[in-house]
């Protein structure tokens, strides 16, 4: 979860990165979500329910994060901002689209890391699983 943490954090100040996730995930029918997403959206469901479990004020602050990033994404730019009328409704009502915003933040970021020149954020990569 640290992994996908920062990425996402990095997706959050990137007008480009985070322009084109909203534009994906505002659509008016996820039908368009891949199986990876709804797998990924699904393991870190799990993720932060196992993190409850055994630290439910740390699972409660990376939540918070999570949904503070969301947040900034949708406000910060205004083509984005204007995206967030209908989104917000729909986020809100449902918690796997925020996982799969979440999941796509990770996957579109850790694209863009492997495409970047050193010139840019290098984090630590994953483990393999």
């Amino acid at each position: 979860m640290k992994w996908e943490l920062i990425v996402f954090s990095e997706q959050v100040s990137d007008r480009e990165a985070a322009l084109e996730l909203i534009r994906q995930v505002c659509q008016p029918d996820l039908s368009k979500t891949t199986r990876a997403d709804l797998k990924a959206a699904e393991d870190f469901e799990e993720a932060v329910e196992r993190l409850r479990k055994t630290d439910p004020d740390l699972a409660e602050a990376f939540t918070d994060a999570i949904a503070s990033g969301v947040a900034a994404m949708l406000f910060r730019w205004s083509e984005g901002a204007t995206m967030f009328i209908s989104f917000v409704a729909k986020a809100i009502s449902d918690h796997k689209r925020e996982a799969a915003f979440f999941s796509r933040a990770v996957r579109l970021g850790s694209k863009r890391t492997e495409d970047r020149s050193d010139n840019g954020f290098s984090g630590p990569k994953p483990l393999p699983a």
